[in-house]
């Protein structure tokens, strides 16, 4: 039997690295089919002049000991770098600012953090949150975030 996997991102390789075991020993062949020229899916590391830069929708930690572990058993281990600790940037006002530190999942409570990268009327509006309409949110909506940012903060 032959396996066809459409697709060489993370779900693709997973599912064939989960199928290998049991394709082998069915004398069955895994097969993985990739559109671009470069395996990985959205998951990809870009050159940059301060060195490179880990890209796409996902991340590990290194103290996962179990990724760590699954890491050396594909033969990684010595491709695992640590973070450089540099803050994250962002272009505003025609430079890089440093992106603010700290909130819930990078989001701040108030505008203090971010007040040199906003306008006095959105730090305003950030401000005033607490206190602002409760958004209408319905349990498996598929709203987008940048819309609501807009619609909330301008």
């Amino acid at each position: 039997m032959r396996i066809a996997i459409v697709g060489a991102g993370l779900a693709g390789l997973t599912a064939a690295y989960e199928l290998r075991e049991v394709a082998a020993a069915e004398d069955s062949q895994v097969d993985v089919f990739e559109a671009s020229d470069r395996i990985g899916g959205k998951l990809f590391t870009v050159p940059f002049n301060d060195g490179p830069v880990d890209l796409g929708a996902e991340a590990f930690l290194a103290r996962r000991e179990d990724a760590v572990e699954f890491f050396t058993e594909l033969g990684l281990a010595d491709s695992l770098v640590e973070p450089s600790g540099k803050s994250s940037l962002v272009y505003s006002g025609g430079e890089l600012q440093n992106l603010p530190r700290g909130g819930v999942m990078g989001i701040p409570s108030t505008s203090a953090p971010i007040a040199h990268l906003v306008s006095e009327d959105t730090a305003r509006k950030i401000n005033a949150e607490a206190d602002a309409v409760a958004i209408n949110w319905t349990v498996g909506e598929d709203r987008s975030i940048g819309k609501l940012v807009r619609e909330r903060y301008g």
